[in-house]
């Protein structure tokens, strides 16, 4: 036992075994399963292929996040003189980006918009339109720059985070100690239980900005590509 109370018996790790690499995948389910039902609630609803669209930049930039995450937390934790829970380091991690970190991206995503209306880069600039028929290219383009931001914003987070680590460390590692015995259960509630709430909510949100707002009911306009050029074919519709 450890100054921290914490009995290294049974520790929870993030990467060790098949459990823990089949509860990444179940989260990655989790979190695709919330955009899924916000679309069926959606009035209009998105054609499914701009969906997809919509739901693979969240996707990817959750997954880089994701990995960014256990990453850090293992670092952390490897490095420390003491014994620190890996998994609870991990949960603290991402409570921060789902709450300040969500909150950083709305004013960069806000920021990147008008910067693309200067530059009229409109590609970028009307996020969530891909064309008529959406493209491969800008749907890349909106990937690129929605990724850059969230480098931008873990950037910040890592550094706060390496800041006041040892207080974190102390808190979280504590209040997880009840798990001590029981790595597979709080494996489950770290990764996939609290995640899942979280995301809920944090998904929602940043799905709302970065989809099109359809211009009539049921109508979703065509993106010019940024050398102006116009799509001649008229919007599609569900």
């Amino acid at each position: 036992m450890d100054r921290l109370g914490y009995v290294g018996e049974d520790e929870c790790l993030l990467l060790t075994d098949g459990f823990a690499r089949f509860i990444q995948v179940l989260l990655g389910f989790c979190a695709m399963g919330v955009l899924y039902v916000k679309r069926e609630l959606e009035y209009p609803k998105r054609p499914f292929n701009v969906w997809m669209y919509d739901v693979s930049k969240q996707g990817i930039g959750a997954l880089m996040i994701h990995m960014l995450n256990i990453l850090l937390s293992i670092f952390l934790t490897r490095r420390s003189k003491v014994t620190e829970d890996e998994c609870a380091i991990y949960f603290f991690t991402f409570l921060i980006d789902a709450t300040l970190g969500t909150a950083i991206i709305l004013m960069l995503l806000t920021q990147m918009k008008r910067l693309a209306m200067y530059y009229n880069l409109t590609s970028i600039q009307r996020s969530g339109e891909y064309g008529n028929p959406p493209s491969f290219e800008i749907w890349g383009k909106q990937l690129t720059a929605y990724l850059l931001l969230l480098l931008t914003m873990k950037s910040f987070l890592t550094l706060l985070m390496y800041s006041i680590y040892k207080s974190i460390a102390s808190v979280a590692t504590s209040i997880f100690s009840i798990f001590a015995h029981y790595r597979h259960l709080e494996l489950v509630l770290v990764m996939i239980i609290g995640p899942c709430i979280i995301n809920v909510i944090q998904f929602w949100v940043l799905d709302n900005f970065l989809k099109t707002k359809p211009l009539t009911k049921g109508m979703y306009a065509a993106t010019p590509t940024d050398d102006d050029s116009i799509v001649d074919s008229p919007s599609y519709s569900t």
